[in-house]
């Protein structure tokens, strides 16, 4: 009983045991090179067979103005009789979603884009050159058609999909949008097997969402100057008929004697001052909407557009040999050990 309780004996005796373990070990040590070897080939031929990416990052930041004059505007339109609304903060998150949505991207693949020296649907240059999962023979390609058939809009859903990716998944897209939150510096980014696609990709990415912002952001203001010039014209219309009806009024009636004969003529000089007077504020309305539409300030200023040669971004082949040797050699010690380990437990079992 004392022995067992001796500390000294059971590292001697663990001593002995680590030394028989590596004994065995190093008799079976071409074991190990070969198990080493065997997973170091394996994760070499899978990166070399993975294809390498080009990335064609794109920068563009928000007007800062934005904030101020979406308040001038809301005070202006609001004095002209139209709710502005609040300005609000700007909002990125917002931003990168857009960019990424299926409404962006469709309107994205039917843009037509020169790739190679031949101009396609950017939907077909996708298609044709990238490896996609689903099977795209099922599938018509992306044509100048009016009506989207049920099939062209399950492509559109599973291309948007391919290209945006699923990074909770960890599925990495083609596209991705992001932003710096010291300097609010967008970016985008498209990375392709191609460098000219991942060029043509973020080009047209960043113009599609500009021109949909824009054309959102002036909806508004083009909204109320519309409304304001139908407005005027009416008036002017409504002037002009109440001038030529009092003056051919006064043609036929210059020789009227009665006060009351002229009655009809000072209620269309009364009509035509409040016409005049309604005229001119709404005159001044239609030129402050007409200020706020000419001197709508881009949203979106672009900063580096992206431009080759881009370094190739893919699975390192001696990274991946040297990791696949360590977990070879490691997985191969492991086996041989336990190994000798269950033989020595059936062989106390057979003594027993």
């Amino acid at each position: 009983m004392e022995q067992d309780n001796n500390p000294q004996f059971r590292i001697t005796d663990t001593l002995q045991l680590i030394k028989e373990y590596w004994a065995e070990v190093w008799s079976k040590k071409w074991y190990v090179v070969a198990g080493a070897l065997l997973l170091a080939g394996i994760l070499i031929t899978q990166a070399w067979l993975t294809p390498k990416k080009y990335t064609a990052p794109l920068t563009f930041m928000m007007n800062e103005d934005d904030g101020k004059s979406s308040m001038g505007i809301s005070a202006i339109l609001g004095e002209i009789g139209f709710g502005g609304g609040s300005g609000g903060g700007q909002n990125f998150e917002k931003i990168t979603s857009l960019a990424t949505s299926r409404l962006i991207l469709e309107k994205c693949f039917y843009q037509k884009v020169r790739l190679n020296g031949q101009k396609d649907f950017l939907g077909n240059h996708i298609l044709h050159t990238q490896a996609i999962e689903f099977d795209q023979n099922q599938f018509p390609s992306f044509a100048d058609t009016g009506r989207r058939s049920d099939k062209m809009l399950e492509l559109v859903n599973r291309l948007a999909k391919v290209v945006k990716g699923d990074p909770s998944k960890g599925k990495e897209g083609l596209l991705s949008v992001g932003y710096d939150e010291e300097t609010t510096i967008l970016e985008i980014k498209a990375k392709t097997t191609l460098p000219e696609l991942s060029i043509v990709l973020s080009n047209t990415v960043y113009d599609v969402l500009s021109a949909y912002y824009s054309e959102s952001s002036i909806e508004k203001q083009q909204a109320t100057y519309y409304h304001v010039k139908h407005k005027v014209d009416s008036l002017q219309g409504e002037i002009t008929a109440t001038e030529t009806q009092l003056a051919r009024f006064k043609d036929r009636n210059k020789g009227l004697i009665y006060s009351q004969s002229y009655l009809p003529a000072q209620r269309l000089s009364r009509k035509l001052e409040m016409l005049y007077i309604m005229y001119g504020e709404a005159s001044k309305n239609l030129e402050t909407a007409e200020f706020l539409l000419q001197n709508a300030t881009p949203y979106f200023q672009v900063i580096d557009r992206p431009i080759g040669p881009f370094q190739p971004v893919g699975k390192s082949r001696a990274k991946a040999g040297i990791i696949g040797g360590i977990l070879g050699g490691l997985l191969a010690v492991a086996f041989i050990v336990g190994r000798r380990w269950f033989l020595d437990r059936l062989e106390e079992e057979r003594v027993e």
